[in-house]
């Protein structure tokens, strides 16, 4: 399995009869502050755009104060249910959310042994993406709907690591995920698709692209099957992109 297979490695994998997830293998994006999402994007291959920051941040204030709601030019804060609060957790409640996410799966990792907690520690540090955040989304009377982790500095493009949610409702994490980035001083949203989240996208103002596919391959084509149709666990902290080949580097 892989989810970071290039279009030349897709190519080669077809060919010798190997499988491609297709609705894992999109980059989702979600614009936040639009003059610094767009600093962000382009300052990798133009680093001189840095030096320009502020004037991002001054035309995002004045086109925030010119919206009426939210869409692909930027994003408004909306009033989310009173009921509904995000806080920030910790490895071991997100642990535990994943563990019962993973249990909706008919294919999913082995998290025993401590194995889950590992993977959890090693994916926090990615000093080039920024720092880590556990978000927990809870109704008020204690019960626990979902989470998120992600990686953020300001008016950079947050990478989002693993959503989970325990209700299906992917969209009221989402939106929760949308606002703590927003609150934090993000420019956008990056994160991996999930069939799950691929059926809230539409009136949330994402961006889809393909910048990688996630392949698997089994000797046994039943041992694939899983992942194929969309019953299997993986990218994110199922992936490889949890490990410090990725955002490990020096910031």
């Amino acid at each position: 399995m892989s989810e970071t297979a290039s279009t030349v490695t897709k190519t080669m994998w077809e060919k010798l009869r190997g499988g491609v997830i297709g609705q894992q293998s999109l980059e989702w994006f979600r614009i936040l502050r639009p003059a610094s999402f767009a600093l962000a994007a382009g300052s990798h291959r133009l680093p001189f755009l840095k030096a320009v920051g502020a004037v991002a941040g001054y035309a995002d204030g004045l086109l925030q104060r010119r919206r009426t709601s939210s869409g692909l030019t930027g994003f408004i804060p909306e009033p989310i249910n009173a009921n509904v609060f995000t806080e920030v957790g910790d490895i071991a409640a997100f642990a535990a959310l994943v563990r019962r996410l993973g249990n909706s799966f008919a294919a999913r990792p082995d998290w025993s042994n401590g194995y889950l907690e590992h993977v959890l520690n090693a994916s926090l540090e990615k000093p080039v993406y920024g720092e880590p955040v556990i978000g927990i989304v809870r109704r008020k009377d204690g019960a626990i709907l979902g989470g998120f982790l992600y990686h953020t500095k300001p008016d950079a493009i947050a990478r989002v690591l693993q959503i989970a949610s325990t209700t299906s409702d992917y969209g009221l994490i989402l939106d929760h995920l949308f606002a703590d980035a927003f609150r934090r001083g993000a420019a956008g949203l990056r994160g991996r698709s999930i069939p799950a989240l691929l059926k809230v996208a539409p009136g949330r103002s994402m961006l889809f692209t393909n910048l990688s596919a996630s392949v698997i391959h089994a000797k046994d084509p039943t041992l694939a099957e899983p992942f194929l149709d969309g019953r299997g666990f993986i990218n994110g902290l199922a992936g490889e992109t949890w490990n410090r080949f990725f955002g490990g580097g020096v910031a």
